[in-house]
């Protein structure tokens, strides 16, 4: 089995049944975190309580499938390895992308028993906002940092690899909406994962819609031109630049002194008669 992908089963794992357990109260025992390699599989041992103790297994196996199964056993037939019961469903690929989930995941509690669905969600699957934690936050952190957005040292990763939404992180969702032009709401939903994933810092004028709110290398030019053409106070600039009111407002006025739609959005009509040579 691929160790990247072991790896990534594993962190799913203990994040999947650490919440488990604590969802169950009473009825389950506290999550310890013990857990120990065994080849192909991994065996979580849970704390021990009064009478019972519970042990959580991850059997992975070479065809990229894996099963869960848990057995919670009493004092009273420890010494009897034959009494241990195992319920345990094989994983598949989800059908709506690259999760993969467990149809149901069920452990005995002696008298009852109780099921609980795991499901493993790929960058794009759903909307992730302050708090939310899994694989597909973990991505989304770095297409961030990736793209500029949020610092390696900000995010917060836990001893599994599970990374968690935190204030820096929702922060520099807002940022990125802020400059692609998205409404600014720090939920990072298929419209600003698409977004994040072809944002080029480096965009020339015209290789996108400009809006008040935005920043880039071609906002700079745009506020150039504005400025070579006398609509714009200031000094011709480089790098990068905010697309603010001042600027917002020379488009305004330029788009009124062509004919056009004068709603301050730099369009591929707007880009045209801006780079047009006046006869």
């Amino acid at each position: 089995m691929n160790n990247d992908f072991k790896k990534f089963l594993k962190g799913a794992f203990l994040t999947s049944i650490a919440s488990l357990v604590n969802t169950h109260g009473a009825d389950a025992v506290p999550y310890s975190g013990i857990i120990h390699d065994e080849g192909n599989g991994f065996l979580l041992e849970q704390s021990e309580t009064k009478n019972n103790e519970v042990k959580f297994i991850l059997k992975m196996n070479d065809d990229d499938s894996y099963s869960v199964s848990a057995h919670r056993s009493h004092s009273s037939h420890r010494s009897h390895s034959s009494h241990r019961s195992h319920s345990s469903h094989s994983s598949h690929r989800s059908s709506s992308g690259g999760g993969y989930t467990t149809p149901s995941s069920s452990y005995s509690t002696g008298s009852s028993s109780t099921s609980s669905t795991i499901r493993i969600y790929s960058l794009g699957e759903r909307s992730i906002s302050s708090g939310t934690s899994g694989i597909d936050v973990k991505q989304l952190a770095e297409l961030l940092i990736e793209k500029g957005f949020l610092k390696r040292t900000e995010i917060t990763e836990s001893s599994t690899g599970t990374v968690s939404c935190n204030s820096a992180m929702s922060t520099s969702i807002r940022t990125f909406q802020r400059t692609a032009g998205l409404s600014v709401d720090g939920v990072a939903g298929p419209a600003t994962v698409n977004a994040l994933k072809a944002y080029n810092p480096e965009f020339d004028l015209g290789e996108r819609v400009l809006k008040m709110g935005m920043t880039g290398k071609d906002v700079t030019q745009l506020k150039n031109i504005l400025i070579d053409r006398k609509l714009h106070s200031g000094s011709l600039g480089s790098g990068h630049s905010l697309f603010d009111q001042q600027i917002h407002n020379a488009v305004v006025n330029f788009q009124r002194s062509k004919g056009i739609d004068a709603d301050g959005v730099v369009n591929t009509q707007t880009v045209y008669f801006l780079k047009k040579t006046d006869d």
